[in-house]
């Protein structure tokens, strides 16, 4: 493929790197509220969910819960 063909759009290539600087936490979610996640976060074409569903839907609901607390101001 020629670079300086109009059709050589630059693109990123991976994942987008995190605006915030992230913790790894290890913890254990009970059965009957990790099932309705898992659906939720679900890509329907690998039957698993998708890669980083999961801390985006727990990081939204810890976000709106500290935001509804007043312990850090809304985004």
């Amino acid at each position: 493929m020629n670079p300086n063909s109009p059709d050589s759009t630059k693109r990123p290539r991976g994942r987008p790197a995190n605006l915030e600087p992230t913790v790894e936490w290890k913890i254990m979610i009970p059965e009957n509220l990790a099932a309705p996640v898992e659906l939720l976060c679900l890509d329907p074409v690998r039957m698993k969910p998708a890669f980083g569903a999961r801390s985006a839907y727990i990081s939204r609901l810890i976000r709106e819960d500290l935001e509804r607390r007043k312990l850090i101001e809304a985004a």
